[in-house]
């Protein structure tokens, strides 16, 4: 009889697809939304379905890790220790920043930032890889993934196991599945 051994497999709550065509319509409802966001950050932090709340247009994207999304608790985080917030460049205001991408290794990133006292949005593109790496070593201080434990084949020979009946992989731990985020904007507005 073959040996049984455990097989372990990891799918990382924060590497969901994103779709394109309604990033665009997420970040208006963001934008919208955004003090409400603000004044009930404590409410959100505490929360961990709120916390993993994806907003489905802020996220991190590197040549190594591909784009990862980030969900708004992690967000709040990273402008409350001013990681993703910027000095504008008009007028000296705040300016959010929602969303990065580019190279660890070069330290090029682009990202794109919004500032609410000049009712703007802006790209900018400079050599500065603590805004790629930090919210990648925040995420890793929110781990949120979800382990399946591997079908192992019964028979040894390599024939029989073509002929087996495949059964689905066996969910361990399951991850933290943050609510859609209009509820958590239709929770914290009332």
């Amino acid at each position: 009889m073959a040996r049984q051994e455990k097989n372990l497999i990891t799918e990382n709550y924060y590497s969901r697809k994103m779709d394109r065509s309604t990033t665009e319509k997420n970040r208006k409802f963001l934008m919208e939304n955004f003090t409400s966001i603000l004044e009930n950050s404590d409410t959100i932090l505490k929360n961990k379905e709120m916390f993993f709340s994806l907003p489905l247009c802020t996220y991190v994207g590197t040549t190594l890790t591909g784009l990862l999304m980030l969900p708004i608790g992690l967000m709040l985080q990273l402008w409350e220790e001013n990681v993703f917030i910027n000095e504008c460049g008009i007028c000296g205001y705040r300016a959010y920043i929602f969303n990065a991408q580019g190279s660890l290794l070069s330290g090029t990133a682009t990202w794109t930032e919004y500032c609410f006292q000049c009712n703007e949005e802006r790209s900018k593109k400079q050599c500065n890889g603590k805004i790629l790496a930090l919210p990648l070593e925040k995420m890793n201080e929110y781990p949120n993934k979800r382990v399946y434990e591997r079908y192992a084949l019964q028979s040894s020979n390599w024939f029989d196991k073509l002929k087996e009946k495949r059964r689905d992989n066996r969910v361990v731990k399951d991850w933290i599945e943050g609510i859609p985020f209009e509820d958590l904007i239709a929770r914290i507005s009332h």
